[in-house]
């Protein structure tokens, strides 16, 4: 705060340009410019998926769908993203702590997908073989 407090006293608010700030350049391009600049971490390579008319449609839906079972909900994996999809993102949304809108944007996907790294290894081991159980079972029969 005190650099702050510095700039503001000495008036000194001229910076040259180019200007870079966590890796966004800013230029006199940039600053002229009418057009709005988003800075984001996220790519904005996945759609926005939430309730409309016509509903939403693909495998981007399949796919939270099928997340959203994973995590214990129960719905039609159908890759319509319809009134019930709606109603379990939003229910999704508020076991997580989120704002239940029912938008699948990149905090629920970021939500869903920590659901999913914390539950595969759960699920990974009710695949693997129970040797234990197997043993028992040979050690009965002689």
């Amino acid at each position: 705060m005190d650099a702050f407090r510095q700039l503001i006293n000495a008036a000194n608010w001229s910076l040259p340009l180019p200007l870079a700030v966590r890796g966004a350049l800013i230029d006199e391009t940039i600053l002229s410019s009418t057009a709005p600049v988003r800075v984001s971490a996220h790519e904005d390579s996945e759609r926005t998926l939430k309730l409309q008319v016509p509903y939403l449609i693909g495998p981007d839906v399949t796919a939270v769908q099928e997340a959203l079972e994973n995590t214990g909900f129960t719905l039609a994996v159908d890759g319509i993203f319809g009134p019930l999809t709606d109603a379990v993102v939003r229910q999704f949304q508020l076991k997580k702590g989120l704002i239940s809108d029912g938008i699948v944007g990149p905090a629920t996907r970021s939500a869903l997908d920590a659901s999913r790294t914390i539950l595969q290894p759960a699920a990974e081991m009710s695949k693997a073989p129970n040797r234990r159980s197997r043993s028992a079972a040979k050690g009965s029969k002689r």
